[in-house]
């Protein structure tokens, strides 16, 4: 029977096929199954999969979380308390009003605050009071006591205004957008890697295919070889001669199988993070070949091509732009203006305006006590306004030196970041240009290798060469192949490391 194949249209399918029953449908009595995987798939699993992704995912999710819990710190405070007394005091004067004062109390307190966005907060507050009491110079044996009140307090230096109010809020905001670039930047990370890693595959396969002809080719040449010495026509030491070049073959076979293993490796270990191919976890799963079939991407066809990728620093504008480090670090430098503002707010001296109200009412009956104190018909205003300053005050002084500081550190590294950007894309445009010209080179060489063969066999069909120059055009032309295929997937990772370097990996193209 045939090999069992597994052709991966989406990562879902991959993720449905899990359990001893997906095994089961996979396996096949002669050989185990593979796995057929388009650029496009493996791209979506790794999203999907990749450890380090998810971990980036989580974090984004914390950050966003640690964002908007940072706005209870406007969240309106609300408190009660209750209490009950009871006192005997013995008389010591005719004052008291009683041989024995006996007085029962009963207080409730309640508040709620409402931190304000300005930077103040507005206290709105209710207490009762009730007492029953034996002495007759009391207005009431029993009397209740109702207080309402209204204070609203308001910085008007240090620490005033929404700016100063919002400043951790603005800060938390600015850390989840900074993690979101990060979670951007591991996403075109693992982008890059498996599409690296998926073209290694791809070439080491074409070239693995390449070295099995050349050794069947030499196979063949042996065989033909001995022929000729059966005849009389070639001595042993020609013989001898392709023997080694036999087993000089077979010895390049088993390296060019051992990297393609090993380049398959690198791709499930991108892939394959959680529960292996099959989702099952299984470790035999591991061992399931993976064949690429996505074909290299369309090299350049003219020897003007190279020169029509855009000057490197229109691409450099673009990863200006699009970069998530960049965006990264710039954040960070909107970060550090917000702690030097707040630093440079707490050098300010304190100076608050503290207006309050407060309605008070006394009946023996609690209803009438509270409309009265609701009613404000006894009221209490007051106004005032408080100084306070630090002297010396070198906390705050060396806190906004330290913000300052940190400032101009945040645009060094930026400036520091953006020159790394700029060599990368140099680099990449630079590799690409390369790429395309030897790609163009190689197909060329690789159709003059032909020729070469074609023309020498030919003339060895005459009588005018020896099997010696046709075996040595064969391992020209067995290069040739090879280094087109090299050419190919350089030319694929070096559109790959471009796009990454303009930071457009995975994003619609910017049109240049």
């Amino acid at each position: 029977m045939g090999k069992t194949t597994i052709r991966l249209t989406g990562a879902l399918v991959l993720l449905a096929c899990t359990g001893a029953s997906a095994g089961a449908a996979l396996q096949g009595p002669d050989s185990g199954p593979s796995l057929e995987l388009t650029l496009a798939n493996a791209q979506r699993i790794a999203l999907q999969q990749n450890l380090d992704l998810l971990l980036e995912r989580g974090a984004t999710e914390v950050a966003r979380l640690g964002f908007l819990g940072s706005w209870g710190a406007f969240d309106p405070l609300a408190s009660i308390s209750a209490g009950l007394t009871r006192t005997e005091v013995q008389s010591s004067t005719s004052l008291i009003g009683a041989s024995v004062l006996e007085q029962d109390t009963q207080d409730l307190v309640a508040g709620i605050t409402f931190p304000l966005r300005t930077g103040g907060r507005l206290d709105i507050g209710y207490s009762r009071s009730n007492l029953r009491t034996n002495s007759f110079f009391s207005s009431f044996p029993t009397s209740t006591t109702d207080v309402v009140s209204v204070s609203l307090t308001q910085p008007l230096l240090r620490g005033a205004w929404w700016r100063f109010a919002t400043s951790n809020q603005r800060e938390a905001e600015i850390a989840y957008r900074q993690q979101v670039e990060r979670q951007e930047e591991a996403r075109q990370r693992i982008l890059a890697d498996v599409s690296r890693a998926y073209w290694a595959v791809l070439a080491t396969q074409d070239l693995l295919q390449i070295q099995k002809l050349t050794t069947a080719l030499a196979e063949e040449q042996l065989d033909q070889i001995k022929k000729s010495r059966d005849v009389g026509l070639a001595s042993d030491i020609d013989v001898v001669q392709f023997e080694t070049n036999l087993a000089l073959q077979v010895h390049q076979d088993v390296l060019a199988r051992d990297a393609f293993l090993t380049a398959q490796d690198v791709l499930r270990l991108i892939l394959f993070q959680r529960g292996g191919p099959d989702g099952s976890g299984r470790l035999e799963s591991w061992d399931w070949p993976i064949i690429p079939i996505s074909p290299f991407p369309a090299g350049p066809t003219t020897e003007q091509e190279p020169t029509r990728f855009s000057p490197w620093p229109r691409s450099f504008q673009i990863a200006i732009d699009s970069r998530p480090e960049l965006h990264r670090q710039r954040l960070e430098i909107e970060a550090a203006e917000v702690r030097l503002e707040r630093a440079r707010s707490n050098r300010k001296a304190g100076l608050d305006l503290v207006v309050s109200a407060a309605g008070t009412g006394f009946d023996p009956t609690p209803f009438d006590a509270l409309e009265t104190a609701l009613g404000f018909e006894y009221p209490s205003l007051s106004a005032s306004v408080v100084y306070t300053r630090s002297i010396g005050n070198r906390l705050a002084k060396r806190g906004a030196e330290a913000a300052l500081v940190s400032l101009r550190a945040s645009h060094l590294v930026y400036e520091r970041i953006e020159l790394a950007v700029l060599a990368d894309v140099r680099s990449a445009s630079r590799r690409a240009r390369t790429a395309a010209a030897a790609t163009l080179a190689a197909k060329a060489a690789l159709v003059l290798s032909e020729r070469q063969l074609e023309a020498e066999q030919i003339r060895n069909r005459e009588g005018l060469s020896t099997t010696f120059q046709v075996l040595a055009f064969q391992k020209d032309l067995s290069r040739a192949r090879s280094a087109e295929r090299n050419a190919r997937a350089d030319w694929a990772v070096a559109q790959t490391d471009l796009l990454r370097a303009k930071g457009q990996l995975g994003r619609t193209p910017v049109t240049e």
